[in-house]
């Protein structure tokens, strides 16, 4: 019995260590789910203090690189592989999901505003970029897109580009309902994606 009283307290302390500091266990525990969190003293909206351009470039430019190495990948392993339906769908998948999910996760944990809604902004015109140039590194036979068009391409998907800005700014705002809102306009672009051919 002393065992068991043992590994109940572990477990008990466990859970009040390490799930007791997570704002999501906090609020399925007590039901605020819809409530906004408490604001640390020291964060702001827009955090300018040491290295935060930096980590603020780098979402921006190498988070679109990660969709066009999956891309390239992709476009690389087709004859070695047979396409498929259902690769070609979860291939979609990652190369929208992943980013969106890395862009929703930054913007809840550093409440960036600027720099969440232009890496959102951002990551599908720098995808673009992104993969066409590798596509020409990589593959000489690859033909690229004359970088005359990427103006035109960027134009056609303006409401896309919007989209993902938008999730980007909602998932930097401080309460649970944004955050929603951005897990929600997530899945309206990762089920555009599935749909684009």
């Amino acid at each position: 019995m002393q065992i068991i009283g043992v590994i109940h307290m572990d477990a008990k302390l466990w859970v009040e260590r390490y799930l007791g500091w997570c704002p999501c266990a906090k609020a399925f525990a007590t039901g605020d789910l819809l409530e906004d969190p408490p604001v640390p003293e020291n964060r702001t909206g827009d955090r300018d203090t040491g290295t935060s351009w930096f980590i603020r470039s780098a979402l921006i430019l190498l988070l679109p690189l990660l969709p066009a190495i999956i891309s390239i990948a992709y476009t690389l392993s087709i004859p070695i592989i047979l396409p498929s339906s259902e690769l070609q769908m979860a291939t979609r998948i990652l190369l929208i999901g992943i980013p969106v999910g890395i862009l929703i996760h930054y913007g809840r944990s550093t409440h960036d505003v600027i720099g969440t809604t232009l890496a959102g902004a951002l990551l599908f015109p720098l995808f673009e970029v992104y993969s066409q140039v590798l596509g020409f590194l990589i593959d000489p036979a690859f033909i690229m897109t004359s970088p005359v068009h990427w103006p035109k391409m960027f134009i056609a998907t303006s409401p896309f580009i919007l989209l993902l800005g938008a999730t980007g700014y909602f998932a930097s705002r401080r309460s649970n309902l944004t955050n929603y809102i951005a897990l929600l306009l997530g899945l309206v672009a990762v089920i555009i994606m599935l749909g684009i051919s």
